[in-house]
């Protein structure tokens, strides 16, 4: 019972949220994209948009410190994601 992921948005949704949660995890990308992509659609949605809303929250506090908090989160996010 799998997801039927079709449009180009959806699955860079699902690609971002997987990178984001296997580096977290310390998981394999693979196996952290497939887990989202047999997730059942709403769960697999929700899981998207909550990775989403907090790399967002996450940049407005660091805007909320001018320059250099966003470019700490900058250099956060290329740690991150390298």
């Amino acid at each position: 019972m799998g997801t039927s992921i079709d449009t180009p948005f959806k699955q860079s949704g699902l690609k971002v949220a997987a990178l984001v949660l296997s580096k977290l995890k310390r998981q394999s990308l693979a196996d952290e994209y497939e887990r989202l992509r047999s997730a059942p659609r709403s769960k697999a949605m929700l899981t998207v948009a909550a990775v989403l809303a907090g790399l967002f929250c996450i940049a407005l506090i660091a805007a909320s410190f001018g320059w250099i908090g966003l470019a700490l989160y900058f250099g956060g996010v290329v740690l991150l994601f390298r």
